[in-house]
């Protein structure tokens, strides 16, 4: 009984000693269930927080990406802002300069297909756009000239806005209110973004003023040019006034001091022959003077014709006569079919052909004649032509012996004359609504065709030409 009662104690013992250890186990187990749990908990939170850094991060770095092509598409708009601001607005480099800026500005923006247009005048004055500058395949070639009637690009440049359309983008250069050239960009795909749009039509602006400036320093060229010209002139017209009315002058006052003091010791032959010299000088006088006084009604625009039917073989004579003892040596020639009647200012005639037929007696050889023929090579019209056998004119200065003040070789060194007789017979001619022209060759002679209206009245007070004008 003690043995059974030993024994049981001793199970009791170990039942109760397993059952401490089971809850100690049980508790550990839960204990390190609870720290797991917290721990699994822990790293949820950190991995969903750091989902979330990773998500902000991947954001952050689109938002970066973003603004390094945002930064660098400035940066492209910028230089070529900057391409177009530092474009050389020298008149004489304007052309080269834009087909320069024309790449430079496509290349900066990255375009495929980019031109630049200026504002031109077409073959009738219409208003046009000259190809400048190109980049890629816009759709037209260096060069051309676009009509904004046949041409879309054209007609957008003359809108005065951008316009977009499809793939195509035009800025207008504008200087005031006035369309000056245009920037086109063609897309491959697609239209061209607002900011895209936005940076050609800066470049516009920009390239419109360099246009301008180019327009200012070419007048203001210009301005110096005829400055220096009229200035030229001026010294010109001092010195061969001076000369020319001087000469006479003195003959005059010679000739009639002698008169004065020794004229009762003359002779009759004598008297006469200085009364004569003085009427010479004095006609000299009154012609140099007349020719200062047609060119400036010309040039003023207040010269009046009077038409009038004229019989062409008495007028001839005329200018014959007028010549003195040099009329023997006019040959006048009428080719077959010349009218003997024609209609206009007969007095403004005998002037062009008197000065034509003086001159080439000048510059021809005493024993040779010069011809006065005339004919009407087309209807409605009548050519006169002179014709001598003199050294001629070198084709180098043909182009300049009707200028005010030129004679034939050296103007400055020149023979008598003010050097006023071609250019007055050119703005009369011009001023009858014809026209001269001039063929000669050295040691060949010279022919001086003089073409005009043979029975259409003239206006009244008669226009010089535009170019008459400008001179």
């Amino acid at each position: 009984f003690l043995g059974e009662q030993i024994v049981a104690e001793a199970a009791r013992a170990q039942v109760t000693a397993g059952s401490a250890e089971v809850f100690f186990r049980a508790g550990m187990a839960f204990a390190i269930g609870a720290v797991a749990g917290s721990f699994a908990s822990s790293l949820q939170r950190a991995a969903a927080q750091a989902e979330t850094q990773a998500l902000e991060a991947e954001a952050a770095a689109r938002r970066a990406e973003a603004s390094a092509a945002q930064a660098a598409e400035a940066q492209r708009e910028v230089s070529a802002f900057h391409a177009a601001v530092l474009a050389d607005a020298q008149p004489e480099h304007l052309a080269e300069t834009l087909r320069h800026t024309a790449e430079r500005v496509a290349h900066e923006l990255g375009c495929q297909a980019l031109g630049l247009l200026v504002r031109t005048a077409g073959l009738a004055g219409e208003i046009a756009f000259t190809v400048a500058g190109v980049h890629g395949d816009p759709g037209y070639l260096l060069g051309q000239v676009l009509s904004p009637v046949a041409d879309p690009v054209a007609a957008a440049a003359m809108e005065g806005t951008t316009v977009v359309a499809e793939r195509d983008a035009v800025a207008p250069m504008r200087v005031g209110d006035t369309v000056v050239g245009a920037v086109h960009e063609r897309v491959p795909d697609g239209t061209p973004d607002a900011a895209r749009v936005e940076a050609l039509q800066t470049i516009a602006d920009q390239l419109g003023a360099v246009l301008e400036a180019t327009r200012l320093r070419a007048e203001q060229a210009a301005t110096v040019a005829r400055l220096t010209e009229l200035d030229a002139m001026k010294s010109d017209f001092v010195a061969i006034t001076s000369h020319e009315l001087r000469t006479p002058l003195a003959g005059i006052r010679g000739f009639v001091d002698m008169l004065f003091r020794r004229g009762a010791d003359l002779s009759p032959a004598e008297r006469e022959e200085y009364l004569g010299i003085v009427l010479t000088q004095t006609d000299r006088l009154i012609h140099l003077v007349d020719d200062l006084l047609v060119v400036s009604r010309v040039e003023g625009n207040a010269l009046v014709l009077s038409p009038v039917d004229v019989d062409v073989r008495p007028l001839l004579a005329q200018v014959s006569a007028g010549l003195g003892e040099d009329a023997s040596r006019i040959v006048v020639d009428e080719v077959s079919g010349a009218p003997s009647t024609i209609t206009l200012d007969a007095d403004r005639l005998i002037q062009i052909l008197t000065n034509l037929t003086h001159n080439a007696l000048k510059f021809s050889p005493p024993s040779e004649p010069v011809r006065l023929r005339w004919s009407a090579p087309a209807e409605g019209t009548v050519v006169f032509e002179v014709i001598d056998s003199g050294a001629g004119i070198p084709a180098g200065e043909q182009a300049m012996i009707f200028e005010r003040f030129r004679q034939r070789g050296d103007h400055r060194s020149h023979t008598e004359g003010f050097g006023l007789g071609l250019y007055i017979t050119k703005l009369l001619t011009e001023a009858m609504g014809g026209w001269i022209e001039v063929q000669s060759a050295p040691e060949r002679g010279t022919t001086f065709r003089v073409t005009l209206p043979a029975s259409r009245p003239q206006p009244t007070p008669a226009r010089p030409s535009a170019a008459a004008r400008s001179d």
